[in-house]
């Protein structure tokens, strides 16, 4: 397995859902084991 740590900056507030979306290539796209938000 390859594995790669992401991180972004979210600006704002909001309610609602979050949805994590990954697009392209084909089979397995992503395997997601955690991911945290933090303030």
């Amino acid at each position: 397995d390859t594995f790669q740590n992401v991180s972004t900056t979210l600006t704002g507030s909001a309610t609602g859902n979050l949805f994590l979306v990954f697009t392209g290539g084909s089979g397995n796209l992503f395997d997601v084991d955690t991911f945290t938000i933090t303030k």
